[in-house]
């Protein structure tokens, strides 16, 4: 998810398997609070949360880690703060 100004995006899958979006008008943060119980979902950008389970690979290196998903033709970046923790569970 980008966020600009409180306005989130939302890139999620259908039932057939598409891509729909939606926006979603609250601070990141709390997205994060209400997702919180599913531990799949975390946080590894200050702009991008992001389902674990849809990752397919990682690239880069210490100073910069991307994430790669087949759902999107984007890579999303991982903060370096973030960086040990997204790591840790895309790999598990």
């Amino acid at each position: 998810m980008l966020v600009v100004k409180k306005i989130i995006p939302v890139f999620f899958l259908t039932h057939d398997n598409g891509l729909d979006e939606k926006i979603l008008r609250l601070p990141l943060h709390k997205v994060m609070l209400q997702l919180s119980v599913y531990n799949w979902i975390i946080r590894c950008h200050k702009s991008y949360i992001i389902n674990t389970n849809s990752v397919q690979k990682v690239t880069g290196n210490a100073r910069g880690y991307y994430l790669h998903m087949n759902i999107l033709d984007f890579p999303i970046p991982v903060s370096r703060s973030y960086s040990e923790r997204v790591l840790s569970k895309v790999s598990s």
